[in-house]
């Protein structure tokens, strides 16, 4: 920083100042600060409908990648995302949040290993139960039995298949991270 500045005194880097009619690139994260980063005397309002009119300036290129997910980013958050189960009772919280779990969907994963032992003693204190689904074994808490009951169109009294749905996704998606439709579909079956 300071070669810079000794540079522009003494006229080695030479600075110009260009009128365009849209902001630099570079101004972008400037002109949409919040409102306590000194910028000028422009209200918030002000600045916010700059903001507005600034996308229709960015190159295509910059917003086709606009939103796009980095595949190693999503294989980290899934990596960081995966359950340390240290105790059966660990184990009992997790097929709770889950609703049902695919013995083939981690039976694979090392560091699931000790997960058959943590739940044969919980199988053995009766809190959870072994689900045949045409031939794929599931796992569940024995509390959720009228969770699985409304996730195969049976009618239960105190939960309906949107509730019991929704809380299979909200489980799923703190193990999985960011996943598509048909991925989820692949890993919850």
């Amino acid at each position: 920083m300071t070669q810079v500045l000794c540079g522009i005194k003494d006229g080695s880097i030479r600075c110009l100042a260009v009128d365009t009619p849209v902001p630099s690139q570079f101004a972008h994260e400037l002109l949409n600060a919040n409102p306590y980063a000194f910028l000028d005397e422009a209200g918030l309002e002000e600045r916010r409908a700059r903001a507005v009119s600034l996308s229709r300036t960015l190159p295509a290129s910059v917003l086709e990648e606009a939103g796009r997910l980095d595949q190693t980013a999503i294989n980290e958050v899934r990596r960081e995302c995966w359950p340390d189960i240290r105790d059966e009772h660990e184990m009992h919280d997790l097929l709770h949040s889950l609703i049902a779990l695919s013995v083939g969907f981690f039976a694979e994963k090392p560091e699931a290993r000790h997960w058959p032992e943590f739940y044969d003693r919980l199988l053995s204190k009766g809190r959870v139960q072994t689900i045949d689904d045409n031939g794929t074994q599931l796992w569940a808490s024995a509390e959720r039995t009228d969770h699985l009951a409304a996730l195969w169109s049976k009618a239960t009294e105190s939960v309906t298949k949107e509730q019991a749905l929704k809380q299979c996704v909200q489980g799923w998606v703190q193990i999985l991270g960011p996943t598509t439709a048909n991925a989820f579909a692949s890993f919850s079956a």
